[in-house]
């Protein structure tokens, strides 16, 4: 209590501040890192928001309810649709500049926002008698979000019924108020005071200042030169069945349309298949393609981009939900942000409860990452995983991370050679070169298909390396040719002038 009484004291000849303050407002929204709270596989913290979408007013005071979202800590195995946020289930705003957040148990927490340096107030009720003490230790100019701003200092206290200090985990711990940021470093209000989750102001909008969320539109932010490799495995319910992929991604173009929506790129892409059963290889397959790959950043990974811990429904998906998650820089990827989006299904027993299916090989995890695409896909439901794949490596112009996989050597399949087929020339007029490199092929066929799909010519070569196709009585248009065998999967786009 002395203590508390002197930091009051030191401070009470500070500057004060007599402009009215708010906690939360209502045209931005603003981001908060758990701060110790790390990711265990990216090595990132996760972020939870306040963004206020619906007011009631009664007089002269609103009511503040955050969007929609999951609670972190349920107190049963599902989720309900209609849970109420991490800061609490509404605040309430008032025309004296009290604020006022709910529990849980709809027990109120105060904020005396107009209040100066040394002034001191009931902040919540601990039962018992027993309350915690709230006094304005400080009123000066901080940096925030690289923004010189006014700041309050609040120090917490516990006390019993006669105001003699007593021991509780919030004891000395304090929250600041910005003046123009609202409050920096909440707790998560709906628990409160049994959760101490200490939380950090890291961005906000509006305009935007800090660390931004992540959306469709920086995930899919590819360049022309991009390099980008995965690898990863996959189970069936039988665990000694396995299946070994290595993928490799190359960017060759990038055209954006609509206004900068949608992008279109051309990426050369190489994929590779080990099956196996109790370790021993079955059969290998290996697929090189030049293709396009369009994005609509308003509907890639989700109707729309949803906020952190937010329900959305999965394009596509037929009685189940997702849930979004938002993550701050990770160490994992070069310091870029990441978002993940996990599978959920209703359960049919309970109406309006959301669970994660206890089964094998249902529900899966997508981790995204600024400039990357989709790095992870995973499965934690029941071990062994039945998908756990990741991206191993990338470059991005001068910007690389991990270490370039040789995908045959990984999968055992030391005959597969990278690029085994040239083709050319592209455009072409009256003939086709193709060259396969001088590996047992066996016999390869040879399609070439039209913009319909529909196959236009066929041509069988065994072990050739070498093979000229006329084209003469082929249209102008797009063309796709195609090369099978044992060992060559490859599919090219070709255009005849």
């Amino acid at each position: 209590m002395k203590l508390f009484l002197a930091l009051i004291l030191l401070l009470s000849s500070a500057n004060c501040f007599s402009q009215d303050w708010q906690t939360v407002t209502t045209n931005r929204v603003a981001s908060f890192e758990f701060t110790g709270d790390t990711y265990y596989s990216y090595q990132s913290k996760k972020i939870r928001i306040i963004k206020v979408d619906s007011i009631a007013v009664a007089g002269n005071d609103s009511l503040f309810f955050n969007y929609k979202s999951k609670r972190d800590e349920p107190n049963y195995y599902c989720y309900q649709l209609d849970d109420t946020g991490w800061i609490g289930t509404s605040v309430l705003i008032r025309n004296n500049g009290d604020n006022i957040f709910f529990t849980q148990n709809n027990d109120s927490i105060l904020f005396k926002t107009t209040e100066a340096v040394g002034s001191g107030w009931h902040f919540f009720k601990l039962g018992g008698g027993n309350y915690l003490l709230a006094g304005i230790v400080s009123a000066q100019i901080e940096t925030v979000l690289g923004i010189a701003d006014s700041v309050k200092t609040i120090m917490l206290m516990a006390k019993n019924s006669q105001g003699i200090s007593i021991t509780h985990p919030l004891n000395y711990r304090t929250i600041k108020l910005s003046k123009q940021h609202g409050i920096l470093n909440p707790f998560r209000y709906f628990y409160f005071p049994n959760d101490t989750t200490h939380f950090e102001l890291s961005g906000i909008t509006n305009p935007a200042s800090g660390k931004q969320l992540l959306t469709a539109r920086e995930i899919y932010n590819f360049d022309v030169g991009d390099v980008f490799q995965w690898q990863g495995d996959s189970r069936s319910g039988n665990a000694g069945q396995q299946e070994l992929v290595c993928d490799e991604w190359h960017v060759l173009s990038k055209n954006v349309f609509n206004g900068g929506d949608s992008v279109v790129y051309m990426i050369e892409k190489w994929h590779y298949r080990s099956f196996r059963f109790l370790s021993n290889p079955i059969a290998y397959s290996y697929t090189h393609i030049i293709d396009t790959t369009s994005f609509q950043y308003t509907t890639n990974g989700g109707s729309v981009d949803p906020w952190p811990n937010q329900w959305y429904t999965p394009v596509g998906a037929m009685g189940s939900y997702g849930l979004s998650e938002q993550f701050s820089d990770s160490a994992f990827y070069h310091n870029r942000r990441m978002r993940e989006q996990s599978e959920y299904f209703v359960d049919n027993i309970f109406p309006g409860c959301i669970t994660e299916m206890i089964a094998d090989c249902l529900l899966w995890d997508y981790y995204y990452a600024e400039g990357l695409g989709n790095v992870a896909i995973e499965d934690w439901t029941q071990p062994p995983n039945c998908v756990d794949y990741h991206m191993v490596y990338y470059q991005k112009g001068s910007d690389t991370w991990g270490t370039p996989a040789n995908c045959p050597a990984i999968l055992g399949e030391e005959n597969i050679v990278k690029s085994p087929v040239k083709i050319f020339p592209n455009p072409f007029s009256e003939e086709i070169n193709i060259e396969v490199p001088s590996i047992k092929t066996g016999i390869v066929t040879i399609e070439i298909s039209d913009a319909t799909g529909k196959i236009v010519q066929s041509v069988l070569a065994d072990n050739a390396t070498g093979l000229k196709i006329s084209t003469e009585n082929l249209s102008r248009g797009f063309y796709v040719i195609s090369l099978r065998s044992k060992t060559i999967n490859f599919h090219y786009r070709l255009v005849k002038n």
